[in-house]
């Protein structure tokens, strides 16, 4: 099986961002919303994890340990490419 991910990034306030994944397993795609927000306890930026990706309610969330909201996202996707390289080199 095939595996490709695809990402559309969207903005939608400074102090919070949001990006669409796309996941392509064979004939069909998967799509998750992954949107960072600061903590206002820490002032740290944290990520939640939304399937389907226009549910209201978050699948997943990360602690805030992020400094920055790139770095909260570029985590998540390299979590996803971790995932994908896992069963694609586990499958027979």
């Amino acid at each position: 099986m095939h595996y490709r991910l695809g990402l559309c990034k969207s903005v939608a306030h400074p102090s919070r961002m949001s990006v669409e994944v796309q996941l392509y397993t064979g004939g069909t795609m998967e799509k998750f919303r992954v949107e960072t927000a600061i903590s206002p306890a820490s002032g740290l930026i944290y990520a939640e994890l939304y399937y389907p990706d226009d549910t209201a309610t978050p699948i997943a969330t990360t602690e805030p340990v992020y400094t920055g909201h790139q770095q909260a996202e570029t985590d998540v996707i390299n979590m996803f490419k971790k995932i994908i390289s896992t069963t694609v080199n586990n499958q027979p």
